[in-house]
């Protein structure tokens, strides 16, 4: 687990507790579709038998009231076609033919509106996390109050060094001002007294 990345995104889940963050992360963002390649298709179509009740439709062995758009679909299929948008108007339309004609079961179309779905993906793998868990989180966040405690003493520090630094050219320059008037040499506690 990257907990510096892990640490960077934790701003944006502002009020939720360790375990909401993690499962915010790890929510899978909304599935889309894709273009199914002629041999997925070809595949399920051969594995169901789908691909069999076509070849006997085109041959004349079985008659459906939809031959015809059987047909057209076949020759599709058998066509130099490299895929098919399963979700656009022409998938759509392969698939109302294959049920209207009592070629493919429920079943069937499922499986082969399935090969279309890209699941969606989770922000923590977007980002390379793999699956974040709660103390997951409560990690990044001691990483976080940590960097912030080394900041604030980092700080801390700098102030003591600004104001020694300002002090010691105060002091100096009181100093010399001492000397110019002819007064006598300040003792260390006064000097000490000026940073």
């Amino acid at each position: 687990m990257d907990m510096e990345l892990l640490a960077g995104v934790l701003g944006e889940y502002e009020g939720l507790d360790d375990a909401g963050v993690a499962a915010a992360l790890n929510q899978p963002g909304a599935a889309t579709s894709r273009a199914v390649t002629m041999a997925e298709f070809m595949r399920v179509a051969y594995a169901t038998g789908l691909y069999a009740r076509l070849q006997a439709v085109m041959r004349g062995e079985v008659t459906r009231d939809s031959t015809g758009d059987v047909v057209a679909l076949l020759k599709m299929l058998d066509g130099g076609m490299t895929d098919v948008d399963l979700s656009g108007e022409a998938g759509e339309r392969m698939l109302a033919t294959l049920t209207s004609g009592r070629l493919a079961s429920d079943d069937e179309i499922a499986k082969l509106r399935s090969l279309a779905v890209v699941s969606g993906r989770s922000r923590a793998d977007e980002l390379g996390l793999g699956d974040v868990r709660a103390e997951d989180v409560t990690a990044a966040r001691r990483l976080l109050a940590d960097r912030a405690t080394a900041e604030d003493r980092r700080r801390e520090y700098d102030a003591i060094r600004e104001r020694l630094v300002a002090g010691y050219l105060d002091a100096l320059a009181w100093i010399n001002a001492e000397e110019a008037v002819g007064h006598d040499a300040p003792t260390w506690d006064g000097v000490v007294g000026r940073l």
